[in-house]
């Protein structure tokens, strides 16, 4: 099996998971008055998150793996921890009617999992293979741009997984770059309103995506790179407007709270 027969036959078994976890949980929604129904329905239902979970692991791994560099054993060590933490993760979840202390307490044990599990990491792997991890880990933008484009491409023009994760890592550098360039990291840490962070991050999102393209220039192929870019485009168009809507409704309260100060003319 060639390396495209792989990417193809790992989405589809992990849309098939997706699929079928979907299914067993409606399942079980239907027969929480009937315990044995009830049992084997968990049963597979956890049986079809650790799958998934696995498949996930293996799809994200193959796209790290170019740069990690790691040897057969460590590769092993590395997805074991990997799936471990994300099962953690699924498990510690925040319902929406969940309790403040409730919510506390999930939030409290879901960085104490992340840390111990870091450290797991970072012990196994050394601290300059952890944070290429945590760059990728932290590309939640530059991955759902990709996904979003190996969706809408034919199987037989997917790029391979070693391309995908050039592309992943090329936008997430410039994205960090540009950040620390307009002083996005000041602003977070400032006295500045929630709204006035809100739409500074926006400000620098917008700049950024104009440098996607270039990155999408330098590794992708020319028809390829075409079709990424108007994808970008588009999306760009969108945060535009929202920022700009943004920008308005900030104007009108402004204008209204000056207005009221004033009184009565």
């Amino acid at each position: 099996m060639n390396e495209d027969d792989e990417i193809n036959e790992l989405e589809y078994q992990l849309n098939a998971a997706e699929e079928e976890l979907d299914m067993a949980s409606y399942q079980l929604t239907e027969v929480l008055d009937e315990n044995n129904k009830e049992t084997t329905l968990e049963e597979t239902r956890k049986a079809l998150i650790l799958r998934k979970t696995s498949l996930e692991v293996e799809r994200d791994y193959a796209l790290m793996q170019k740069r990690l560099d790691l040897s057969p054993e460590d590769a092993v060590e590395f997805k074991r921890i990997e799936l471990a933490w994300r099962l953690a993760d699924r498990e510690n979840w925040i319902s929406p009617e969940s309790t403040p202390e409730e919510r506390e307490k999930t939030e409290r044990l879901d960085q104490d999992n992340g840390d111990k599990y870091n450290q797991e990491l970072t012990d196994s792997m050394g601290e300059d293979k952890f944070m290429i991890y945590d760059t990728f880990k932290k590309s939640t933008g530059e991955r759902w741009e990709l996904d979003t484009f190996m969706e809408n491409m034919p199987p037989e023009n997917r790029i391979s997984y070693d391309v995908a994760g050039d592309l992943i890592f090329g936008m997430s550098e410039v994205r960090i770059a540009n950040e620390k360039e307009m002083g996005l990291e000041t602003t977070r840490n400032s006295s500045d309103s929630d709204e006035d962070k809100f739409i500074r991050e926006y400000e620098v999102a917008l700049e950024t995506y104009k440098k996607y393209e270039d990155v999408a220039l330098n590794i992708l192929p020319p028809e390829q790179a075409e079709i990424f870019n108007t994808q970008l485009g588009e999306h760009r168009e969108m945060f535009e407007e929202q920022y700009k809507m943004m920008l308005l409704v900030r104007e009108e309260r402004k204008e209204k709270e000056d207005a009221d100060l004033a009184g009565p003319p």
